[in-house]
């Protein structure tokens, strides 16, 4: 495997990370491209802390017992975003392939944590576990429609509406599957199966439907 996929992985586990994803655009995502990544404020440290006991409140008990464990995820995270930029200076993100794989991430991030909030008093249930087979298939054109109004029946009629969602699928799952098989060998050669592709295009529904 390449330094510049393993940085493309490590890329990707940062911004996986929900308050990863907001302190690597504070760091990058501005003007100056010589943001430091040798050190991560308090008020990032209280942010990643605060990311980390909504998805696991467990983790956060660990820390106060074992101050050790938590400087080490800390340093870890410093190594991960210093390789991220390292990447990123190297011209990995302004790949096509990559750049959209980037954007599916960032919209997996926000729908996860979106899902998680408005959820959180509901009991447990996997991720989009409420969003229901109906709101899919309405998504997919299917079932019934709601109506639309005048104004975005006239975008559609000018050009201007909503993406083609197949094209979009299409998009999405293609950098998927290249990104799956240049870092894995095995899969080189594999051809994602009808059921994979179905599951995939679940999934991608429920980001969407998130993201509108």
């Amino acid at each position: 495997m390449s330094n510049l996929t393993k940085g493309l992985i490590l890329l990707l586990v940062v911004l996986g990370i929900g308050a990863g994803l907001v302190i690597w655009k504070n760091k990058v995502g501005g003007h100056s491209t010589t943001a430091s990544f040798n050190s991560i404020s308090k008020e990032e440290v209280e942010m990643l802390l605060a990311d980390v006991a909504k998805a696991n409140p467990m983790a956060i008990k660990q820390f106060a017992e074992n101050p050790e464990m938590k400087k080490q995820q800390l340093e870890n995270l410093k190594q991960l975003l210093a390789f991220a930029s390292q990447a990123k200076k190297e011209g990995l993100t302004n790949d096509p392939t990559n750049k959209q794989e980037l954007d599916n991430i960032r919209s997996e991030v926000a729908a996860v944590n979106y899902d998680r909030e408005i959820n959180k008093d509901k009991g447990p249930m996997p991720p989009f576990g409420f969003i229901t087979e109906d709101r899919v298939k309405q998504f997919w054109g299917q079932g019934e429609q709601p109506a639309k109004g005048f104004f975005a029946s006239f975008k559609d009629k000018i050009g201007l509406g909503e993406p083609d969602h197949e094209i979009a699928f299409q998009k999405f799952l293609d950098a998927k599957v290249k990104i799956l098989r240049e870092g894995n060998p095995q899969m080189k050669d594999r051809e994602i199966s009808e059921e994979e592709k179905t599951q995939a295009r679940d999934f991608f529904a429920k980001i969407e439907i998130y993201e509108k």
